[in-house]
């Protein structure tokens, strides 16, 4: 099971929690105020640059992720 899909834009990231576990992980890691809005509720918008620490996060943290 995906816990965390992404879609890069071009000049920003969205990344969606797919799971609980997902949005447990996002939640602790990518709390607000910080370079990143939460988009319709349910997808964080990253700039391109925090994309790449994010997603090294995300497997270290063990989630499965998959590009949308």
């Amino acid at each position: 099971m995906t816990d965390i899909e992404i879609q890069n834009e071009g000049t920003i990231v969205l990344f969606t929690p797919m799971s609980d576990a997902g949005r447990a992980w996002m939640t602790e890691y990518l709390p607000e105020p910080e370079p990143w809005q939460m988009l319709g509720g349910q997808s964080y918008a990253v700039e391109h640059r925090y994309a790449y620490d994010i997603v090294q996060g995300i497997e270290y943290a063990g989630l499965e992720w998959r590009e949308a």
